[in-house]
């Protein structure tokens, strides 16, 4: 009988909202910094909270929390920003963030679970679950804020 093998174990970023934990792939993430003042942008999109001048680009930040389906609630000083890459700079809003963690094996959750926030799978451990998302499915809001100049 051949071995079988674990798959190699993934690298999360694991987040708070209200009493529920969260993560999003670590590869995701560039990196987590302190909540600032956000700009409003008048017609965004209800998940798009504004925007941030990062180092001179002006980043639309997201409601982390109506994204998953949660009530919004203005920024506190403790919030944090994880600051995501793609073919765009985003920063999405999280109450705190409490670390990085590793894990062989998500659990997948049942069918119509699926489609729910984005929910990838669920992350066990001895003190509870950690909902895992997929961030780049979040990354693919650019239709939410307009991101370009308005030209006359």
């Amino acid at each position: 009988m051949a071995p079988t093998t674990n798959p190699p174990p993934q690298r999360f970023v694991e987040f708070v909202l209200d009493t529920v934990h969260f993560a999003f792939a670590l590869e995701d993430v560039q990196r987590v910094i302190r909540a600032v003042a956000v700009t409003p942008v008048p017609g965004a999109g209800r998940c798009v909270m504004g925007a941030i001048d990062l180092h001179g680009t002006i980043v639309p930040v997201f409601d982390t929390r109506a994204l998953l389906g949660l009530e919004s609630r203005t920024l506190q000083p403790s919030d944090h920003f994880m600051i995501a890459h793609g073919s765009r700079t985003r920063a999405f809003a999280v109450d705190r963030v409490v670390g990085s963690f590793e894990c062989s094996l998500l659990e997948r959750p049942a069918s119509y679970l699926m489609g729910v926030a984005r929910l990838q799978g669920v992350a066990r451990r001895g003190d509870g679950m950690i909902l895992v998302h997929d961030l780049k499915r979040f990354m693919a809001l650019d239709h939410a804020m307009p991101l370009e100049p308005v030209r006359d």
